[in-house]
């Protein structure tokens, strides 16, 4: 991760260099990978691919602990994919 990390500063850093820049870049980075990790399976259902149900499905993870999906959805929602997002919308949690 910090090869990946190094390599998008690289890219998305301006000059001059400011410690607000840094900071910026550092967060989008954050987001991007985050958001990377949710993936969409071939049954249009959203995959958590982190957290403490990494590999479930929404529908899985809705019928073991609805209020985990809950707290996703409010303390995770932008590093949620569209297809997470939208199953958990589809599911009314």
């Amino acid at each position: 991760m910090q090869k990946k990390l190094s390599e998008y500063m690289k890219k998305n850093l301006s000059t001059p260099i400011t410690m607000e820049g840094v900071q910026a870049a550092i967060v989008s980075f954050i987001e991007a990978e985050t958001a990377a990790r949710v993936a969409f399976d071939a049954k249009h259902f959203g995959i958590i691919n982190f957290g403490k149900y990494k590999g479930k499905s929404v529908k899985d993870v809705y019928l073991l602990d609805k209020p985990y999906l809950a707290w996703m959805k409010n303390k995770s929602s932008k590093f949620l994919s569209k297809s997470v997002k939208e199953e958990i919308e589809r599911l009314k949690v």
